[in-house]
């Protein structure tokens, strides 16, 4: 019944490049009903999305990239005029819509999209994902914020409904070290030192309920680099990416320089101060005799321990213990003058030098910061030590991105000594400072970033530009390494046909205008101009496709269809006894099983007039359930045990309510009610009378309004007014048909 079939993915990894191919197979089932097919999927935050093909028989057609608003017009025009059509946009970071307009009955229609990633490190593998899930994404601080959430439909199943496949090709520059996929059970097949194919098992062909994760390791025994190059008619473009080696020896080793900039202000009260103190003293302890270091306290202003930094001695580390705990907490937060403050004072170094900034986040989030990190590479590596129960992932993970490296964060006290020892790991084997690269002659320009951090045992070096001119034969890298010069030669013999870095390279360059230049019209032109030019998918710019033929005569009756992201039954953040779904409830029907409780956030009192209305199947009457109201501060504004089958809740229950926002509690009571669920009604206000459960109305009159509500495409509302029609009319076909057709 659902329209996706299948999902596959035919993906291509060229040393630490991922060039991907992944396609959507749309079929409708239905008898008599065209559909459009609406699909919110996940996808990886560093994909470059550059192609799209719609493929309806033995016809194909190439999918343009347009301004989002042109787009979507577009889009709707051809819908109305009964075209099939696609299109494609991004919703955030890692969430897109592909939404398939007029699949009619028997049609089957591919969608292939393409995208090209960079394979980031991670905990010393490289590590490809391609997600297949989404999780519920919202961001929480307690007090202040409400839940926020993606649209999309969830279906917790045992098994995908559709089927899945993925062939991965691995061709590395080195010999493989090793390979796995943690995720799901693989076949593969050895071709020579370097290169694998790598196949799905087919035990596997319904686990798209879970991220497919392939892991594997480049490292050799030496420090090797690494160039690709690509040229056209208008552009070229070049990645130079300089790898650690496998080890690190102890004389290999600089000095090294940590400054700790601990957050002291009112928000890191309690917890998060104490926990603080805890990471320090586990931070300090892991230096060696001949490290210096240095601690900043900053709130409102900022205050340096010493004037230097000193030797890690035990006198000075448990001088810098002392005036921490003797600290609990108050003031405002200024970040960005504390960081410029530590700036100042900082001067090239042959010492390996890292910044660690510890806070919870809590802080007026500037682009300034970011950028200031990212622009003083060489001068600091950064690092964000997040600390709190609900810490601002937004800071930590920018900062992260600005510095090149990773984010720690530390929810709970128990686990801080573990994330020091992740942290001390990670930083304290630099294996190159002060690095320098000479180009020649030849015009590097549009290059990031600008200067250059230390290269760690975990963390490789990566610059991606542009060049004019003939590329030299050789690059030359220089450095300190240990206490000595280091000179590097890199041997330039790429192809230079790797139309991969031409995304890639747009792709980084939209990411750092995001996250480094405030917003502003000129931002939202430069992010569209880069989309247009380079064909990418953004968050201004979207694919569509049109084909040519009538399909659908525009009075036909259509219906629209959510394909669900399934999920397994376990994978659901629990809260209590029980799963928790928090979903918006503008959009989509929240479901759960036996005794276990759904949150959702309500919409503000002025979005819509109309009631919110809560349906509970297959209760047997004997179980109650709880339905209450709270508050963005938690408070509870109402409550009310019902053993009904169904309960209105009417909208002056909401007026109750001390906020705009507020999330609606409903858990049962007992072990035999099997499924609770929520919708909402927004409907035609000439039809609410027919939401009424206590009434019955004549079944032309149920079939009137639901035609008419998916006509005006409120296709929640219609499956409301469905379930309503069926408890007075349970045999009808008419009803049943429906039902089935727009049950997602």
């Amino acid at each position: 019944m659902l329209p996706l079939i299948h999902l596959g993915a035919e993906v291509n990894i060229a040393g630490s490049i991922a060039e991907v191919e992944l396609t959507q197979v749309y079929v409708n089932s239905l008898n008599g009903f065209p559909i459009e097919a609406i699909y919110v999927f996940p996808g990886s935050t560093r994909a470059a999305i550059s192609g799209l093909t719609l493929q309806i028989k033995d016809r194909i057609i190439k999918a343009q990239i347009e301004e989002k608003s042109k787009a979507r017009a577009k889009y709707a025009g051809a819908k109305k005029a009964g075209k099939r059509a696609s299109l494609l946009e991004q919703k955030n970071a890692n969430t897109f819509q592909m939404n398939i307009a007029n699949i009619m009955p028997g049609d089957t229609i591919l969608v292939k999209l393409k995208y090209t990633e960079f394979i980031e490190r991670n905990n010393g593998l490289y590590q490809f994902v391609l997600p297949t899930t989404i999780g519920q994404k919202f961001s929480e601080r307690a007090k202040t914020e409400v839940a926020r959430s993606t649209k999309a439909s969830f279906l917790p199943v045992e098994k995908s409904p559709y089927t899945f496949d993925v062939r991965l090709n691995l061709n590395s520059p080195v010999p493989i070290q090793k390979f796995n996929s943690p995720s799901h059970k693989v076949d593969f097949e050895l071709i020579n030192p370097n290169i694998c194919d790598i196949m799905l098992n087919q035990s596997e062909q319904n686990s798209a309920n879970r991220d497919f994760i392939f892991e594997y390791n480049l490292n050799g025994p030496a420090l090797t680099s690494g160039i690709l190059l690509h040229e056209d008619s208008l552009e070229n473009f070049f990645l130079l990416q300089i790898q650690p080696p496998q080890a690190i020896s102890e004389e290999d080793i600089p000095r090294r320089e940590y400054i700790f900039v601990v957050d002291v202000s009112g928000s890191m009260q309690g917890f998060p101060i104490e926990t603080s103190k805890t990471l320090l003293e586990e931070l300090l302890s892991g230096l060696r005799p001949d490290d210096v270091f240095n601690v900043v306290l900053f709130e409102f202003s900022s205050k340096k321990l010493f004037k230097t930094s000193v030797p890690a001695n035990r006198l000075n580390i448990n001088k810098a213990i002392s005036q921490l705990r003797n600290k609990s907490g108050m003031g405002g937060t200024n970040l960005l003058q504390t960081i410029s403050s530590v700036y100042e004072d900082l001067a090239p170094s042959e010492v390996s030098r890292s910044i660690i900034i510890i806070t919870d986040g809590f802080i007026e989030v500037e682009k300034s910061v970011f950028k200031m990190i990212r622009d003083n590479l060489n001068l600091a590596n950064v690092f964000a030590f997040g600390i709190g129960e609900s810490v601002n992932r937004l800071l930590i993970e920018g900062i992260a991105y600005a510095g090149m490296g990773e984010e720690f964060i530390v929810t709970n006290k128990a686990f801080a000594k573990q994330k020091a020892r992740e942290l001390i790991s990670f930083i304290n084997q630099p294996a190159l400072t002060n690095i320098q690269i000479d180009f020649g002659p030849m015009d590097v320009y549009d290059f990031s970033p600008k200067n250059l951090p230390d290269l760690l045992s975990d963390r490789p070096v990566m610059i991606y530009g542009k060049y004019r001119g003939r590329f030299p034969d050789t690059v030359h890298i220089s450095g300190t390494k240990g206490k000595n010069p280091f000179l590097h030669d890199v041997i330039v013999n790429d192809k230079k046909e790797n139309p991969a870095l031409t995304y890639l390279w747009a792709r980084n360059t939209i990411k750092e205008t995001i996250d480094f230049e405030n917003e502003s019209e000129h931002t939202e032109d430069k992010i569209i101009a880069i989309g247009l030019k380079y064909s990418l998918l953004t968050s201004y710019t979207s694919f569509i496709a049109i084909d040519s033929e009538i399909a659908r005569d525009s009075s036909d009756i259509f219906l629209s269809i959510n394909q669900p992201v399934p999920v397994p039954n376990d994978n659901f953040s629990r809260g209590g006894n029980g799963y928790q779904m928090r979903i918006n409830a503008t959009g989509a029907d929240s479901r759960a099983v036996a005794n276990y409780e759904i949150a959702l956030r309500l919409p503000s009192q002025g979005e819509s007039g109309a009631p919110i209305i809560l349906l509970s199947w297959q209760n047997d009457n004997t179980d109650e359930f709880k339905i209450s109201i709270k508050d963005i501060f938690d408070d509870e504004v109402f409550s009310e045990n019902t053993a009904d089958k169904y309960y209105w809740l009417e909208r002056i229950k909401l007026e109750t309510t001390s906020a705009d926002l507020a999330l609606l509690k409903i858990s049962s009571q007992g072990q035999n009610s099997q499924e609770v669920g929520i919708k909402r009604v927004i409907g035609l206000p000439k039809y609410h009378y027919l939401f009424d459960l206590y009434a019955q109305y004549a079944l032309e009159e149920y079939m009137a309004g639901i035609i008419d509500l998916l006509e005006a495409e409120l296709f929640i509302d219609a499956n409301t007014l469905i379930e309503i029609g069926l408890l007075h009319y349970p045999n009808s076909e008419d009803l049943g048909k429906l039902r089935g057709a727009i049950l997602f």
